[in-house]
C-alpha cells in the first residue's frame, strides 16, 4: 500500500481493517450503514495518533446509487467478510463496479462457511465477467471453515 492511495472499505464494521490501511499512510474512507457510523468514528478518534494517512467514515448503503464523488475514485477497495446475505450480493457488486477504475485493486477476504456455499458461488458468478480474481492465501480455521484472501482487478478484456 502506497502513501496517499485512495482506499474505500465497504461494510467496514468497526473499521479495524481500514484503520490499519490509514496507519500505513493511505487515505481511507470507511463505509457502512448509517447506524454504525458512531462507533466507527469513535474508533477513528481513538486511533488518530497512529494514523499517518487519513481516515474518514461515511454512510454507504449498497442499494442506493453511489454518489458522484465516489465513482471511479478507489485505488484500493477493501471487502472484508461482506459475503453473508443473499439480497446484498448484487448491490455489493454494483457498488464495487461503481467505485473502481481500470487500475484499482480489490482486496477481498471471506470465510467460507459451509451453510453459505451457495452465496459464494453466486457472488463469484456475478463478478466473473467484470473482475479477475486471484487467491493469495487461504487458512483453515479450527472449525474447518476456510478463510480466503484474494486480490481482484477489473477485467480489462471487457
Amino acid at each position: 500500500m502506497r502513501r496517499k492511495q485512495r482506499v474505500i472499505e465497504l461494510g467496514c464494521g468497526t473499521g479495524v481493517v481500514g484503520l490499519v490501511a490509514a496507519t500505513l499512510g493511505a487515505n481511507v474512507l470507511l463505509t457502512d450503514l448509517g447506524i454504525y457510523l458512531g462507533p466507527i468514528r469513535e474508533n477513528i478518534e481513538a486511533n488518530k495518533d497512529v494514523v499517518s494517512g487519513e481516515a474518514l467514515a461515511e454512510e454507504l448503503d449498497w442499494v442506493v446509487d453511489v454518489s458522484e464523488n465516489l465513482r471511479s475514485s478507489a485505488d484500493i477497495v477493501i471487502v472484508s467478510d461482506c459475503i453473508y446475505y443473499e439480497m446484498s450480493l448484487e448491490p455489493l457488486v454494483k457498488v464495487i463496479k461503481s467505485i473502481v477504475h481500470a487500475k484499482s485493486t480489490i482486496i477481498l477476504s471471506c470465510e467460507k462457511r459451509h451453510e453459505k456455499v451457495d452465496l459464494y458461488e453466486t457472488f463469484f458468478h456475478l463478478i466473473k465477467d467484470s473482475f479477475q480474481a486471484e487467491v493469495k492465501r487461504e487458512f483453515v480455521l479450527d472449525n474447518g471453515n476456510i478463510v480466503y484472501l484474494m486480490n481482484m482487478s477489473p477485467d480489462r478484456k471487457h
